[in-house]
């Protein structure tokens, strides 16, 4: 099913994605570069539908799991708006984050759902608006408990009859000429809408042909004031130093080659072990600064070398890179000690941010 299926894809397309970046990290002449980066596009693209593909899979089958924690509305804002305004600036498409939220206003739900639910909404606004503005509105709901967002854009507009097939699965307004013309799965507001459906609420769409449109998203998820525990440490974090000593156990060559580039080019020494025995074997004689550990590997798992790591006296962070996207990964990679993990496919900026994260957890 989708399970074997992502297991399957998301390797080989971590070989794809991250050879072209070190490809591209290389002397190029303009054209070989710009083959380069038509791979890249093309791979990045294909991703995309890969993922809307898995998740309505696990939509349809009643496997859509959502986390339940405590969500910085703040910083998940500041967030979105980071990824959007450079996107909408390349279009010379001003955007706008109007967020009437209350300072510390934190709520409980699923953030990365949030944040997909809200990066759909708005890059469709981009893709569709060719002047004018684009906006993204905040506010605490009707009622005491809840949160509305609205995404308007002066765009070309929705006429009504197309509005009523707008969340159709692979839907998009004025159909093939419109995939052709600006991409996408046509899954992108289907699984929008889902989620917001998931988490209680829905996506409702205004708009008038010419005119723009609005759409309004209600997700009835309880509001509360963000804990000091929940805010991210404003200086506390541990820097890593430069190089670090990495132990990356990976059986899969292509990824171990792609990993292992991506993090020398960043200064970093890496050891590969291409099992769980080598890998002890390594620590035995050793000194590493963080472990990289792909969870599904012949013999003894990623999950029972971290177990055993950590029954021998290792107290190096583990890292887990995985293409596995089980709902219950979080949880069971925290139950074996390991300080985070990283889906595939990977890149270098992923790589970095997420080393930085385990080693200051």
């Amino acid at each position: 099913g989708a399970a074997w299926f992502q297991r399957q894809v998301r390797p080989p397309m971590t070989g794809v994605l991250g050879m072209t970046e070190l490809l591209l990290s290389s002397p190029l002449d303009t054209r070989q570069r710009s083959q380069a980066e038509s791979i890249r596009s093309a791979g990045e693209h294909l991703l995309l539908l890969v993922n809307d593909a898995l998740d309505l899979a696990r939509i349809e089958s009643g496997r859509l799991e959502l986390q339940a924690q405590s969500i910085d509305l703040h910083a998940l804002l500041a967030e979105v708006q980071a990824l959007t305004a450079p996107l909408a600036r390349q279009k010379a498409v001003q955007f706008t984050l109007y967020n009437e939220l209350a300072p510390g206003l934190a709520a409980e739900g699923d953030p990365l759902r949030v944040r997909q639910i809200l990066l759909n909404l708005l890059g469709n606004a981009v893709k569709f608006t060719q002047r004018g503005s684009i906006t993204l509105l905040a506010r605490a709901g009707d009622h005491a408990c809840g949160l509305c967002f609205e995404v308007t854009d002066t765009g070309p507009g929705i006429s009504h009859e197309l509005q009523k097939r707008l969340f159709r699965r692979f839907e998009q307004a004025d159909g093939a000429r419109t995939a052709a013309q600006y991409g996408g799965s046509g899954l992108g507001l289907a699984i929008s809408r889902e989620l917001a459906l998931a988490m209680g609420g829905d996506i409702i769409v205004e708009s008038q042909l010419g005119r723009g449109t609005r759409f309004r998203v209600e997700l009835p998820l309880p509001l509360h004031p963000l804990e000091a525990a929940d805010a991210p440490a404003a200086d506390g974090r541990r820097t890593p130093a430069l190089p670090l000593r990495i132990l990356l156990v990976e059986d899969d060559p292509t990824v171990a080659e792609v990993v292992g580039g991506l993090l020398r080019a960043r200064g970093h020494e890496v050891v590969h072990a291409e099992h769980a025995l080598a890998a002890l074997r390594e620590m035995a004689g050793e000194r590493f600064d963080i472990g990289l550990l792909d969870l599904d590997l012949p013999g003894l798992s990623g999950f029972d070398l971290a177990l055993h790591l950590r029954n021998q006296g290792h107290a190096l962070p583990l890292l887990a890179v995985t293409a596995r996207t089980d709902g219950d990964l979080a949880e069971r990679v925290a139950a074996a000690d390991m300080q985070g993990f990283l889906r595939k496919p990977v890149t270098g900026d992923l790589l970095a941010e997420a080393i930085a994260r385990a080693m200051s957890a």
